[in-house]
């Protein structure tokens, strides 16, 4: 089966044990795809997979090509996913401070006896 890296969300269909079962390859990991899948991807969507090329890792310029042995290749998939998590993780902290600044201004809106302010006035 022809090997290819995941680059977006792919949903496979596959009969295991006579039944259709739904298959997600993992974005970011090499999957094996049988020749019909990759003949479909690569008709309806040829940018949601890629092809690994290991060997020396080497840079060429004319064509863009990068080539990585396996560990590089999982090095840099873990530096990615890493770099991911991190960027969600701080957005969601943004967010929350956020949130906690709305909660500060609602509290501010209180009179000198601690009753809510009355706008209706």
């Amino acid at each position: 089966m022809p090997k290819r890296l995941v680059v977006q969300t792919l949903l496979l269909t596959r009969k295991v044990d006579g039944r259709n079962e739904e298959v997600v390859p993992a974005i970011g990991q090499a999957f094996d795809f049988t020749q019909a899948e990759l003949d479909q991807i690569e008709k309806l969507n040829p940018d949601a997979v890629t092809k690994i090329v290991a060997g020396k890792a080497d840079t060429t310029e004319q064509t863009g090509t990068v080539t990585l042995t396996e560990e590089e290749l999982q090095k840099k998939m873990d530096d990615l996913r890493a770099q991911v998590e991190k960027e969600t993780r701080d957005q969601v902290e943004s967010e929350l401070k956020k949130g906690g600044k709305k909660d500060a201004k609602a509290s501010d809106t209180k009179t000198e006896g601690g009753k809510p302010a009355d706008d209706d006035i």
